[in-house]
């Protein structure tokens, strides 16, 4: 299936990275942990998100503000248009994919 807009917001915290107690006792840590550098399931969406994204559609994915840059090379290492956007603080926060 192809879709014009895809969001995710897949985990992106690196595995040795220490979270608040707000954080860890209420959320799974396979819904927050994402490997070494927290991009495991970014890299499967790279990946991937050719074969589900239409031509003119646009994909947002959050990700870890420590590893923007490199989850874009991602994108753009697959031949993606990938922008870096930030959070209310200011903080890069999450891509807008698609298609050159």
């Amino acid at each position: 299936m192809k879709f014009d807009f895809i969001a995710a917001n897949p985990p992106y915290i690196p595995d040795d990275r220490v979270l608040p107690r707000s954080v860890v006792n209420y959320e799974p840590s396979l819904a927050l942990r994402a490997g070494t550098d927290g991009l495991d399931i970014i890299r499967r969406i790279a990946v991937a998100l050719p074969q589900h994204l239409t031509r003119d559609g646009e994909a947002w994915i959050e990700c870890d503000r420590t590893h923007a840059k490199a989850a874009k090379t991602l994108f753009e290492a697959g031949g993606l248009s990938a922008r870096i956007h930030t959070d209310q603080y200011n903080s890069p926060r999450y891509l807008v994919v698609s298609f050159l």
